[in-house]
């Protein structure tokens, strides 16, 4: 994502643990302004599958917020580069032989700002949570759309998401608002 001149990346090195850090870069002459570290764990599938990760960034204001897909969602400050919240969330576990839940399809997940909220569909949880932009913490969190593969965007003041499914849901409270078509699945926490 740019800004001016100044181009923010999510980077991602695989090792036994996989690390992951949003660096800066600026447009004219390719110089790294900064490069923030960010958070290490294990995959989502912990080498049981294929992975191809796409980290991607969503750029608000002065910050820069990465949905890691690694059990860690994060604000930095676009122009210092330091972290101003981390937020944690929980990681779906797959038993050994367990078939991969549909979540994990969620390969392009950048967190989605509107109206101070940060929408989150990581792919390493069922979970479909809101979080406060400005501090990082949890809004409201919703497992109703588990089997959602993508955040289409907020209008209205409504989240939009869709999978095997089309789900609305209330952006200030996670109140699911509809679903297309209609089934019954768990409901919304916290």
């Amino acid at each position: 994502v740019c800004k001016g001149r100044r181009l923010f990346v999510a980077m991602r090195h695989s090792d036994v643990k996989p690390r992951t850090h949003v660096a800066c870069y600026d447009v004219d002459t390719g110089e790294r302004l900064w490069r923030t570290p960010v958070c290490a764990a294990d995959t989502r599938a912990s080498g049981r599958g294929d992975e191809i990760t796409h980290g991607l960034l969503t750029l608000a204001g002065d910050t820069v917020y990465y949905n890691t897909n690694l059990g860690a969602v994060a604000a930095i400050d676009s122009v210092r580069g330091e972290v101003r919240w981390l937020r944690r969330y929980e990681r779906a576990a797959v038993p050994a032989g367990a078939a991969l839940p549909r979540h994990f399809e969620r390969e392009l997940s950048p967190a989605v700002f509107a109206s101070g909220v940060l929408v989150c569909a990581p792919a390493d949880t069922p979970a479909l949570f809101a979080l406060d932009a400005a501090t990082g913490k949890m809004l409201w969190t919703t497992d109703r759309a588990a089997a959602a593969t993508q955040v289409l965007g907020v209008a209205g003041g409504s989240v939009v998401v869709t999978g095997s499914q089309c789900w609305s849901f209330d952006l200030a409270t996670g109140r699911e608002k509809f679903v297309w078509p209609a089934s019954s699945v768990a409901g919304i926490r916290g």
